[in-house]
């Protein structure tokens, strides 16, 4: 009989195979929140106990969240006080990187309008979705990411199942009819409960009542105005038109205007708002139809390219820019990955900093390690041009990684002797030399904590085009401004990508946001995100003001 140990390492592999397909800040110290009593859970924290650990001190460098008492208190001037109106999506059919780009934008939509976010069903996602003794291989996104925490400490957002909604909304309420017809449209069949279950009815039907909005991101940026008064989206709209006109004869914005050059959070809107186009010329404003609409549902079409394969930051402009702060505080404190996975992961950096700090005691103190992602499979028929050779490899990661020290590796290559070259010179190690901290994590959940423990490494060379290496880039830069690494000012990371020289030091220079978004992250998405909360605070609470 196989042994527990190698069925996991035989999960684990199966699991990395299948997925890996500036300004000054003002200072946040004085405005988080008092830990709370018993079980609750504190959202600037992270503890271990319950999950097998680690302690509190080693769970601690997982943490790159905010609890910004007074950020919970923002609520959208969109928002309205007489009625409860909604917003459905249908998520990505891609792998959970993509579809988690869709739910951080969705949910970013979702507070920016005013809306009550309905959480699809649960269903399974490619390369997440194995059913190995019998484990649980359908999920919503609440198992997922921290999405629970929106609802407890958000009242700017309510988030509600599609049960609930179509169950004491579409049904109890009566709520929805086809435009322009007076009979009351119900769910197919009246079915409520639709996990597990083939989609596209409930995608049709959500079609059929609501006003459907089809949003390319690779071709409009979506402006908010700074309140529902009707001067203020026509004045964002002719900024858009001025600079896409070129009015006054200021040529349109290039990407390369920036490189090198962040503009100060802060800039007037029209000036961050030519930093974010990256090419695009199209705008999709928050009009009055959406504005006034009791459901607005954003379809998913490939054949169209109508996605949101895209960053929320890159996507929502506000022409405020204390809004378009929070908005990024917003996601970066509250949409992050459970504490089960991040726990799990913490126990990993844990045993991979005791392993590092034991082979060099005298000049590794701190169990420093570095870290790749190495994508091999799909990515030879996919990206060819990014699918290297072993000594191409080593080569282009020689110069910045130190020989004997541990390098940790994550990737869907089976065949560990790709790595040879590596592992000559390197102490090489991979998840599945660490099933033991795992322990009963569901095998789903593995690549997560692979994107967890990369996004620690000293050094990171990731492949460009990949949305896993992205992701595990954004987190470094929310740990670069945590830690106040070297260049976190300008939102400069010590990361890298192994394939295509040209691409090599993308991240070791500041770059405006580009298209296709996808392809890699940007600064804008982590750099002084905590500039300026007491003027969102002071601007919008209408309360007196808090001494910092």
């Amino acid at each position: 009989m196989e042994s527990p140990r190698n069925k996991s390492e035989a999960a684990l592999a199966d699991r990395s195979h299948r997925a890996n397909q500036g300004t000054t800040a003002i200072s946040t110290k004085n405005l988080k929140k008092k830990p709370t009593s018993g079980s609750e859970r504190k959202l600037s924290q992270l503890s271990c106990a319950k999950y097998g650990g680690p302690s509190d001190a080693a769970a601690s460098e997982m943490v790159y969240w905010e609890d910004i008492e007074i950020d919970a208190k923002f609520i959208s001037p969109f928002k309205r006080k007489d009625t409860t109106q909604y917003l459905t999506f249908e998520p990505d059919l891609a792998g959970f990187n993509n579809v988690r780009m869709g739910v951080e934008t969705v949910v970013a939509l979702a507070h920016a309008m005013g809306k009550t976010l309905i959480v699809p069903p649960d269903r399974t996602i490619w390369a997440i979705d194995s059913a190995e003794n019998e484990q649980k291989n359908a999920f919503s996104f609440d198992e997922i990411l921290h999405l629970d925490s929106i609802k407890i400490e958000h009242p700017g957002l309510n988030i509600i199942s599609m049960e609930e909604f179509l169950s004491e909304v579409a049904i109890k309420e009566a709520k929805f009819k086809k435009p322009g017809e007076t009979q009351v449209l119900y769910p197919p069949n009246n079915k409520t409960k639709w996990d597990g279950e083939e989609l596209s009815p409930l995608w049709e039907y959500l079609r059929t009542i609501g006003l459907v909005k089809e949003w390319n991101p690779d071709e409009c940026v979506a402006l908010f105005p700074s309140s529902r008064d009707e001067k203020d989206l026509k004045q964002v709209e002719q900024m858009f038109n001025d600079i896409i006109g070129e009015a006054n004869g200021r040529p349109k914005p290039k990407v390369s205007n920036y490189d090198g050059k962040p503009l100060p959070v802060d800039s007037p809107a029209e000036e961050r708002l030519r930093e974010i186009l990256g090419g695009r010329e199209k705008a999709c404003p928050y009009d009055k139809e959406m504005q006034d609409t009791a459901l607005l549902h954003f379809k998913e079409d490939w054949t169209r390219d109508i996605r949101f394969l895209t960053h929320f930051y890159g996507l929502l402009f506000f022409h405020d820019w204390k809004q378009d702060l929070w908005t990024k505080r917003f996601i970066r404190d509250h949409v992050h990955f459970n504490d089960e996975i991040v726990c799990a992961a913490a126990r990993v950096v844990e045993a991979i900093r005791k392993r590092a700090k034991e082979r060099h005691p005298e000049t590794n103190p701190n169990g420093d390690f570095d870290t790749l992602h190495v994508r091999r499979n799909d990515w030879a028929t996919q990206f060819p041009a990014y699918s290297v050779s072993s000594d191409a490899l080593f080569e282009v990661t020689e110069s910045e990684l130190i020989p004997g020290r541990t390098v940790f590796i994550a990737t869907d290559e089976r065949d560990k002797e790709y790595f040879r070259p590596l592992t000559n010179v390197y102490d090489v190690v991979y998840l599945d030399n660490f099933v033991d901290e795992l322990g009963e994590l569901n095998t789903n959940f593995y690549v997560f904590v692979d994107q967890l423990v990369a996004a620690r490494g000293r050094v990171f060379f990731g492949v460009y085009l990949s949305t896993f290496t992205g992701y595990i880039n954004r987190l470094r830069g929310y740990y670069s401004v945590k830690e106040k690494r070297h260049g976190y000012h300008d939102g400069i990371i010590e990361s890298y990508h192994y394939a295509q020289l040209e691409d090599k030091n993308m991240y070791r220079k500041y770059h405006a946001f580009s298209i296709p978004p996808w392809s890699r992250e940007y600064p804008i998405a982590w750099r002084d995100l905590d500039y300026g909360i007491e003027a969102l605070y002071n601007s919008y609470s209408g309360e007196a003001k808090i001494k910092l």
